[in-house]
């Protein structure tokens, strides 16, 4: 506790330099900052060399505050139902403003709480998941249409993409 409140404090005089800053001369605000920092990265080497088991509790309460589940009172199987049902049925993929939040009111679920979904039964990100979805519908609708060029149908996926990846589905050169 006592390395926290020294910490504080250091904090503290840094953020009253930062603000005198317009009525002191630079060169000792500079020289006052550096400081501030150097005794700030003092303070953490030597509460992590009287306290060598500090980082392991960190780490430890770290853990413990993600290992409790966001999915505890939910019915995981039926969350999973609502949430293919809503994707294959309502065809809600194809909105380009889809966000957790609006998909998570739809399958009745808190936006933490589909994204753990998602990620603990897909092993992807929401974004990830979506376009994966878009992607299928993509292959489906190719499957089913078979006259339908290829760029009709990626075109308007790859604009979901991030713009490092839209080279990987928008045709390089035009046929």
């Amino acid at each position: 506790m006592f390395f926290f409140g020294l910490f504080a404090v250091t904090a503290l005089c840094a953020l009253m330099l930062g603000l005198s800053l317009p009525y002191i001369n630079e060169a000792i605000f500079y020289l006052a900052y550096s400081n501030f920092i150097s005794i700030s990265v003092l303070l953490i080497l030597i509460s992590l060399l009287s306290f060598p088991d500090l980082l392991t509790e960190i780490v430890e309460v770290a853990e413990q505050t993600y290992a409790k589940s966001k999915l505890g009172n939910v019915d995981v199987p039926a969350s999973l139902a609502r949430l293919e049902n809503v994707m294959m049925q309502e065809l809600v993929y194809e909105n380009e403003n889809l966000n957790p939040e609006t998909l998570a009111e739809l399958i009745s679920l808190s936006s933490h709480q589909l994204s753990e979904l998602i990620n603990s039964q897909y092993a992807v990100g929401f974004s990830r998941y979506i376009r994966e979805r878009r992607v299928i519908a993509a292959q489906q609708l190719l499957i089913d249409e078979p006259n339908t060029s290829v760029r009709r149908i990626f075109i308007p996926l790859s604009a979901s993409l991030p713009a490092r990846r839209r080279g990987s589905f928008v045709p390089r050169h035009s046929a």
